[in-house]
């Protein structure tokens, strides 16, 4: 196993058709490399001479001191991860590598995995802190490309941050009490500076990120994300609601199902109304549905064992009881930022209080596991903007073929399709019945989003790019033109 890694500095003024940053140009020696869970396996190789290692886990280094070689990367690394940064001074401090909110340093994160198996693999997890665009492109032995993910030609960071601008809320969705930071304050909106005095040149933060606006003091540690608001989305599903026919019984509920975890389906109804704010309650699940690609992934209702209790998301502006101080109530958009980023905000997943599974999900409960997976298939569908659309309402209730759920469209829909079909795509009268952020980031990856359930659920829309033995790695730090 010798994988090798190359990284391209596009940024440089020499560059042919190179980027800048938001009008800087950044040379060699402006460029920060900083490295995590090396297990100082990595070496360094120019002109054929292995050169004294430089590789060390938390220490920073400039690109200049290795632009001529290469990287190769041992076997045994788990989860090594690769920071480039842009500035005239080292940017990194800590050892833990940069910080989601860490203001005045713009950065790239590149993470693989390599255990001399079929699952080695390389991907830029880094999209849902967006600082600039990058590419990965990997190589077999014989030169012939296999993977390549990252941003679109041409893509800029001031293109994406300006879109993202446009669509997405600029204050935190959270608990609304003393810890929720104010405006000005690190945490309080998704767009961080990356440098200084530059207004317009920010990282945004994405759905996977948070912030943690309070120590863990007595229990009042708050957390944040920047969630779009959906209510026109719920309102809607809950007015359209459909039934259907199991057996003798009606169910009424959109119908969700997904391969994973054995196999599980089950039905979500949208709870509260318009003036109140809306919910979630899934119901009716079954488990162990052993979905399978042979019968094109049919939508089978009755499949499986049905289980026992619901799955209920509180609903936007609900007040709750703060965990563990049971004279503090906090209120925030809950809904939307479950949906979101697939996950509480607040105590646990399933044990409440914004996420509260009863009967088999109650936490100790036979099944507990499935609470947070079929949130996440929910969230899958929404923030993509297929359940309720005409595509998966027709596929559904289709006649003339075997009926399909999500899981036929998880397992099926291709990035190019997903392009035509999901997103702004999905509702052609213009409501805005999907997630901006992920339809921004979808536009200019080929769907290629990390840490979200928008990408972990549908199977063709991975970042990774598998790795063989002798694939060679070219990480290239922003775009150039064809122009």
């Amino acid at each position: 196993m010798s994988i090798t890694l190359k990284i391209i500095n596009n940024f440089n003024s020499s560059v042919k058709k190179g980027s800048d940053y938001f009008g800087h140009h950044y040379s060699d020696d402006q460029v920060w490399l900083f490295f995590l869970n090396t297990s100082g396996k990595i070496t360094y190789t120019s002109n054929g001479e292995t050169k004294p290692i430089l590789v060390k886990d938390a220490s920073a280094f400039l690109l200049s001191a290795v632009k001529d070689g290469t990287f190769t990367l041992a076997t045994g690394e788990n989860s090594t991860k690769l920071f480039a940064a842009l500035g005239a001074t080292n940017p990194f401090s800590g050892v833990n590598g940069p910080g989601v909110f860490d203001t005045d340093v713009p950065y790239a994160l590149a993470e693989w995995t390599i255990n001399g198996n079929q699952y080695d693999n390389v991907d830029l997890s880094y999209i849902d802190s967006f600082s600039f665009p990058t590419v990965a492109i990997v190589k077999d032995s014989s030169g012939t490309e296999t993977g390549r993910s990252g941003f679109k030609v041409e893509t800029t960071a001031s293109d994406v941050i300006s879109k993202l601008e446009g669509c997405m809320p600029h204050e935190p969705v959270g608990p609304d009490n003393s810890q929720k930071p104010s405006s000005g304050q690190v945490g309080y909106g998704p767009e961080v500076p990356t440098i200084s005095d530059g207004k317009t040149a920010k990282r945004w933060v994405g759905s996977s990120k948070f912030w943690i606006s309070a120590p863990d003091l007595n229990m009042k540690r708050s957390m944040y994300t920047y969630a779009p608001r959906l209510q026109s989305y719920l309102k809607y599903l809950q007015e359209n609601e459909p039934t259907t026919k199991v057996g003798a019984k009606l169910i009424k509920g959109w119908y969700i199902d997904y391969s994973g975890n054995g196999g599980y389906s089950g039905y979500l109804s949208i709870t509260g109304t318009e003036k109140t704010g809306y919910g979630l309650e899934a119901h009716d699940i079954r488990v162990n549905t052993s979905p399978s690609a042979t019968n094109d992934w049919e939508a089978q209702p009755s499949a499986g064992s049905l289980t026992t209790g619901r799955i209920t998301v509180a609903a936007n502006n609900a007040s709750v009881v703060f965990p563990a101080v049971p004279t503090d109530t906090v209120s925030g958009l809950w809904t939307d930022a479950v949906i979101y980023s697939g996950a509480a905000l607040l105590g646990t997943i399933g044990g409440g209080p914004i996420i509260i599974g009863t009967g088999d999900f109650k936490t100790g409960g036979a099944h507990t596991s499935i609470v947070a997976t079929l949130l996440a298939s929910i969230s899958a569908s929404i923030t993509t903007g297929l359940l309720g659309s005409t595509m998966y309402v027709d596929a559904y209730t289709s006649t003339k073929n075997t009926p399909k759920s999500t899981m036929y469209w998880f397992n099926t829909l291709t990035r190019a399709e997903s392009t035509t079909k999901l997103f702004d795509n999905a509702w052609p009268n213009g409501e805005q019945y999907y997630d901006p952020f992920w339809a921004t980031l979808a536009e200019v990856t080929d769907n290629q989003g990390y840490l979200s359930p928008f990408n972990d659920r549908w199977s063709n829309f991975s970042p990774d790019l598998t790795l063989g033995t002798d694939s060679t790695i070219k990480w290239e730090l922003g775009l150039t033109s064809t122009t």
